[in-house]
């Protein structure tokens, strides 16, 4: 993992940030309102970040709204049920 001065981590193309973004949500527990719900470029490493200001990403907001998180989030939920025993 490759990470900026900023010590946050690098993504290489938006493409691959809007990705990450949506994995996080799906496989985090973060309170609404909380975690990281878009992406910018960084002027530092010019390459992108994830933050949790300013307005949701749009390829997030339509994981959110087709339910994709809401079905990584259960996938998950049962990933964790089964690796308890």
């Amino acid at each position: 993992m490759r990470t900026c001065a900023s010590r946050k981590r690098v993504f290489d193309s938006a493409v691959q940030a809007e990705q990450a973004l949506v994995d996080l949500q799906g496989s985090q527990k973060f309170q609404p309102g909380e975690g990281p719900v878009a992406i910018y470029r960084c002027d530092m490493c010019g390459g992108y970040h994830l933050t949790s200001k300013g307005p949701a990403n749009p390829f997030l907001v339509s994981q959110q709204k087709s339910g994709a998180i809401d079905k990584q989030r259960e996938a998950n939920r049962w990933i964790e049920k089964f690796d308890r025993k």
